[in-house]
């Protein structure tokens, strides 16, 4: 009984340790929600964002300074890339594409489409 505890408790704690995410210090300043794996992929992201919102890095993001939040943006776009997350994790199980991304309420627009028979 104490062997059977004991390789309970030494596989529960195996299992702890290896679902800590420790996180790379990729020099990135102030992300909260998005894990990049790499530059590569930040860059991918913020390329996707560019795109589907129709807009350039400087409708959110300080040229010189890339982290400093000096507007609500940040935290509008943190709000919805959560919300982006839990669509995406909770409610469809797809492995792969098709997911919901930006694009799909805003539509190459810095603000989401109104939906019919809205004003």
């Amino acid at each position: 009984m104490k062997k059977a505890f004991l390789a309970l408790l030494l596989l529960s704690a195996t299992i702890f340790f290896f679902q800590q995410v420790i996180p790379q210090d990729l020099g990135f300043k102030n992300l909260k929600v998005l894990k990049p794996a790499d530059k590569a992929e930040l860059m991918r992201v913020m390329a996707a964002y560019n795109k589907e919102l129709g807009v350039k890095c400087e409708y959110c993001h300080d040229p010189n300074d890339w982290a400093k939040e000096h507007n609500d943006k940040y935290t509008r776009a943190r709000m919805m890339q959560t919300m982006v997350n839990t669509i995406n994790t909770q409610f469809f199980s797809y492995k792969e594409a098709p997911k919901v991304t930006c694009v799909f309420c805003h539509d190459g627009k810095p603000r989401p489409r109104a939906l019919r028979g809205e004003k």
